[in-house]
C-alpha cells in the first residue's frame, strides 16, 4: 500500500496559523453619512437572489443607494430563516458608509435548504424615510457533490399502536428542537392530528407522537416557520374538511405549546408562508379548491393572526400556493395551481400585501401541487407542477418581471400528487422530484443546468407516492429523499449513495466532523476540498455520545490512512492538536472559526477529531479545507 501526503507550501507555524480559532467579531456602529431624499432602496444583495449553491456558511449582506440609521438596522429589522434549520442567530452589521447592511450567521445552514432573508419596512435611512414594503430575498445552500443515485435506507411508520390506517400527507423537516438534525412533523388525515418523530441527531427516529387539531380536521399541506418569534420552529397547517388553518406553536423541545385555528375558505389544500408586507411576521396564504380562491392570514407578531382576507387566485379551483419573488423587486409573490383551469397563475406583491394578477399560463390537466426554483439559472424564479389529469409535470419559466412561458413538459407516473426541487447531485442546478399516487413511486429527474431534465429514475413505494421531502437528514452533506405512502403509512428514508474513498475514515453516528453541515470526507477521493474564504466564518460540527470529550487535529492530508487503535488515522505528519471540548447533552458541538486574511493561498489542511468514547479514543471522518482569498 502506498501512502501519499500531499505536499505543504508552507511551515508547520503556518499551518498553525491558517485555521486560529476564534469567534467572528461584529463590526462596530459607525456614524452613518449623511443622506437627503426618500426612502432607501436595495440595489444588490448577496448571496445572489434565487442562487441554488451558496455556501452553508455565507456570509449575507444587502446593499442600499443612500445611508442608513444605525439605530434602526438590528436582530429585529434583519431577519434569516432557513427552511429547515429555522430561525437563524448571527450578528448583524453595518458598514462604515451607512449603505451595506451584513449579517454574519451564528451556524451554518443545512445543505439544500432555501434560505429567506428580510430586512423589514422598520428601517430608515439617515434622515428617517424607511425602507418601504421592506426587503425579502431567497437562495438555496449548496449540497456536498454527489452521485444522485439513491438505496432505500429504512421505513418508518406514522401509526400509533394498533392503528391501520390515518392517511398521513406532507412532511415537513424542520429542526424542532434545535439540536442542529432535521426532524418529521407529518399532518394525518383519517386522525385529525400532526404526528411528530424526533431524529436523535444519527439519522434514528422516535416512534409516532400525535398532537390533535380536533373536529374533522383533515390536515394535508402544511408549513414552518418562526410564527411567533420566540427562536422556535412552529408549524401550520392547511385543513381540508375543516374549511380551515391551524397554527401550532413549537416549544423548542419537538412538542407543541398551543394550537390554534382559524377559519379559511372552503376546502384548503395549499398553503405557504410570507412577510406580506415586510414588518418582519411570518403571514399565511391558502389556496381553496372548492371555494375557488385565496386568503392571507396576516401576523400580528405573536403568532396569532388576523381573520382571513379573500382574493382572488386569477383561475378555477386553485389547489396549491407557493411564495417567491417572481419580479425581483424584493416582495415576496404568489404563485398558485388551478386545477379547475389546469393553469399557473402569478400575482404579484405590492409591498403592503395586495396581490394583483400579472400573468397565467396552462400546464398539464388538473395541477395539484407546485414549487418554485430557478431552473436554468438566470437569477429568475421558474415555477412546476405536477398534474394528476395525466402522466406529466409542467415547467413554466419566469422572465424577473412578472411574466410566465410554458417551458417543457415532463414525463412521468400518472396522478402526481406533489412535486419539489432540490440540487440532488450536488452539480450547482435544480433537480425535481415528483410524487405518483397511481403508479406507486417518485420520479427522480435531473437537471442538465439548462433547466432541461432527463428520464426519470423510478424510486417504488409500496402503495402510494404521495409526497417526498428534499432533505439532508442523515446529516453527511448530500441531499436525501424522504417519501411518504399515505395508504400505507409509511416514511421511506431514501439515502443518496455517496462516494466512498478506500482507506478513509467515514462519518459515523457519534463520530463525525462536520464542515459548514457537510461530513462528506471533501478533499479526499473524488470529493473537492471545503473552501474556507480568508476573513469568513467557518463552522466546525462534532457529533459523539451527550457530553463527550474530543480533540481537533490538524495535518496534512493522508489517503490512505494509517490504522491504529483509535481507527483510520487521515492525518499526515506534522500532526497538531488544536482544541479541546465537549459536546452539549445532546452530543453536539459547533465551533466558529475564522480564517485569518493574509493566510496563505491554496494551502490546503486536514482536519479529524479525535472523540473519547468509554473504550477509549476514537476518530471521525477527516475533511480538508482550502484556504482561498
Amino acid at each position: 500500500m502506498t501512502l501519499t501526503v500531499r505536499p505543504s507550501r508552507v511551515c508547520v507555524a503556518s499551518l498553525f496559523m491558517a485555521l486560529w480559532l476564534a469567534p467572528a467579531a461584529r463590526p462596530a456602529a459607525p456614524a452613518p453619512t449623511p443622506s437627503v431624499g426618500t426612502g432607501p432602496a436595495v440595489v444588490a444583495v448577496s448571496p445572489a437572489r434565487n442562487a441554488v449553491d451558496a455556501p452553508t456558511g455565507t456570509l449575507i449582506s444587502a446593499e442600499v443607494d443612500i445611508a442608513l440609521d444605525p439605530a434602526t438596522v438590528d436582530s429585529d429589522s434583519v431577519t434569516v430563516w432557513g427552511r429547515w434549520s429555522g430561525p437563524t442567530p448571527g450578528a448583524v452589521s453595518l458598514s462604515p458608509d451607512g449603505r451595506t447592511v451584513g449579517f454574519t450567521p451564528g451556524r451554518p445552514f443545512f445543505p439544500g435548504e432555501t434560505v429567506t432573508v428580510q430586512l423589514t419596512a422598520t428601517i430608515t435611512s439617515a434622515t428617517g424615510d424607511p425602507l418601504t414594503g421592506g426587503h425579502a430575498w431567497m437562495f438555496s445552500a449548496r449540497t456536498a457533490p454527489g452521485t444522485g443515485n439513491f438505496s432505500m435506507a429504512g421505513k418508518l411508520s406514522t401509526e400509533i399502536g394498533g392503528e391501520t390506517f390515518v392517511q398521513s400527507y406532507g412532511i415537513y423537516a424542520g429542526d424542532l428542537d434545535q439540536d442542529g438534525a432535521p426532524d418529521f412533523a407529518i399532518p394525518s388525515e383519517q386522525t385529525d392530528d400532526v404526528r411528530v418523530m424526533m431524529n436523535d441527531g444519527c439519522a434514528n427516529f422516535s416512534d409516532p407522537v400525535s398532537h390533535d387539531l380536533g373536529g374533522n380536521a383533515t390536515p394535508s399541506s402544511n408549513e414552518g416557520a418562526d410564527y411567533d418569534g420566540d427562536g422556535n420552529v412552529d408549524l401550520a397547517t392547511a385543513n381540508i374538511f375543516g374549511d380551515s388553518m391551524s397554527v401550532l406553536l413549537g416549544d423548542g423541545g419537538g412538542g407543541f405549546s398551543s394550537i390554534t385555528t382559524y377559519p379559511a375558505g372552503n376546502a384548503p389544500r395549499g398553503l405557504s408562508i410570507l412577510d406580506a408586507e415586510g414588518d418582519g411576521d411570518t403571514d399565511i396564504v391558502t389556496a381553496h379548491r372548492d371555494s375557488s380562491n385565496l386568503a392571507l392570514f396576516r401576523n400580528d407578531g405573536s403568532g396569532q393572526f388576523a381573520a382571513a382576507a379573500f382574493f382572488e387566485g386569477g383561475g378555477a379551483g386553485e389547489t396549491a400556493v407557493t411564495c417567491a419573488d417572481a419580479d425581483n423587486d424584493g416582495f415576496v409573490d404568489v404563485f398558485a395551481a388551478c386545477h379547475g383551469s389546469d393553469r399557473i397563475t402569478l400575482l404579484l406583491n405590492d409591498g403592503a400585501g395586495n396581490f394583483s394578477f400579472s400573468d397565467s399560463v396552462g400546464v398539464g390537466p388538473e395541477p395539484w401541487n407546485i414549487a418554485t426554483a430557478d431552473v436554468d439559472l438566470d437569477g429568475f424564479v421558474d415555477v412546476g407542477t405536477c398534474n394528476a389529469g395525466n402522466a406529466s409535470a409542467s415547467i413554466a419559466r419566469g422572465d424577473g418581471a412578472g411574466g410566465l412561458t410554458l417551458s417543457s413538459t415532463l414525463v412521468t407516473g400518472p396522478f402526481g400528487l406533489a412535486i419539489d426541487f432540490g440540487d440532488l447531485d450536488g452539480d450547482g442546478d435544480m433537480d425535481v422530484v415528483t410524487s405518483n399516487l397511481a403508479t406507486s413511486d417518485w420520479s427522480v429527474m435531473k437537471n442538465d443546468g439548462s433547466g432541461s431534465f432527463g428520464p426519470a429514475l423510478s424510486l417504488p413505494a409500496a402503495q402510494s407516492g404521495s409526497c417526498a421531502t428534499l432533505v439532508d437528514y442523515d446529516r453527511d452533506g448530500f441531499l436525501d429523499i424522504v417519501g411518504l405512502d399515505e395508504f400505507e403509512d409509511e416514511v421511506t428514508l431514501w439515502r443518496q449513495a455517496v462516494p466512498s474513498p478506500v482507506g478513509v475514515a467515514q462519518p459515523r453516528c457519534q463520530a463525525t466532523l462536520r464542515i459548514d453541515n457537510l461530513a462528506n470526507r471533501g478533499g479526499y477521493g473524488s470529493q473537492p476540498a471545503h473552501t474556507a474564504i480568508m476573513g469568513n466564518p467557518l463552522f466546525l460540527g462534532v457529533t459523539a455520545e451527550p457530553d463527550a470529550a474530543w480533540t481537533l487535529a490538524l495535518g496534512l492530508p493522508l489517503e490512505p490512512g494509517l490504522m491504529g487503535n483509535f481507527g483510520l488515522l487521515n492525518l499526515g505528519p506534522p500532526i497538531i492538536f488544536l482544541f479541546s471540548s465537549t459536546v452539549n447533552a445532546q452530543g453536539e458541538a459547533v465551533l466558529p472559526v475564522t480564517v485569518p486574511t493574509g493566510s496563505p493561498p491554496g494551502l490546503e489542511v486536514a482536519l479529524q477529531v479525535f472523540v473519547a468514547t468509554p473504550t477509549g479514543f476514537r476518530t471521525t471522518n477527516p475533511e480538508v479545507v482550502e484556504l482561498v482569498p
